[in-house]
């Protein structure tokens, strides 16, 4: 799941840099204009780190960071300020905050600071990379599944296990299907069909014995 990240800035031109240079680098950016609504997002969502600017309307930067450190759920939130005022003219205490930088925003540098305080880089390229390493997984694992087991002879038969994802109707059981009971479920010899293929499925059962 991407990160949570909440901006909290009042320049429309520069919300929607932020939220395009995050979005592109595979974070879940929400906006708000002020304290006021900031502090009503981060009670309600559970946010990753937060952006905010300090001279805002309504309710400041300052004064949001000390409703954020009073509350004991969000006190530990990481906060950059990203702001063109200083922390001394706007009284804010650095140990309140993760980290400060000044304007022009520089999307390299912002992006390199959120890693600093985020488990791990999120990005399109990440996410699909992941994906492609599970599905990997997936495969290798279905092989070695089919490579462990040997062709047995069962009632005279010989026999040799199938996924139940890859049976097909007209294939014929090779040994009991029983459960984890030991009771017999389907009988050697039964004829596969579309019927018991969803029932072996509904049942998480994944091989059986099918002759050759």
């Amino acid at each position: 799941m991407p990160h949570k990240i909440l901006i909290v800035e009042d320049n429309n031109i520069n919300l929607s840099l932020m939220n395009m240079i995050l979005s592109r680098a595979g974070y879940e950016p929400y906006a708000a204009s002020n304290g006021k609504e900031a502090i009503k997002l981060a009670r309600t969502i559970s946010f990753h780190i937060i952006i905010t600017d300090l001279k805002m309307p309504m309710v400041d930067g300052a004064k949001f960071i000390t409703l954020l450190k009073n509350e004991d759920r969000l006190k530990d939130l990481p906060i950059i300020v990203l702001s063109s005022s200083s922390l001394e003219e706007t009284g804010v205490d650095k140990k309140h905050i993760a980290a400060y930088l000044a304007k022009p925003i520089q999307p390299g540098v912002l992006l390199k600071t959120i890693e600093n305080f985020v488990p791990e880089k999120v990005n399109p390229q990440y996410v699909e990379l992941q994906a492609k390493k599970e599905k990997l997984q997936q495969v290798e694992e279905r092989e070695k599944k089919r490579k462990m087991t040997e062709v047995q002879i069962v009632d005279g038969f010989p026999v040799e296990p199938v996924l139940v994802e890859d049976l097909k109707p007209g294939m014929v059981i090779g040994d009991d299907v029983t459960d984890e009971n030991n009771i017999s479920l389907m009988p050697m010899g039964s004829e596969i069909n579309d019927k018991i293929i969803d029932k072996l499925k509904s049942l998480n059962i994944e091989n059986i014995l099918i002759r050759k």
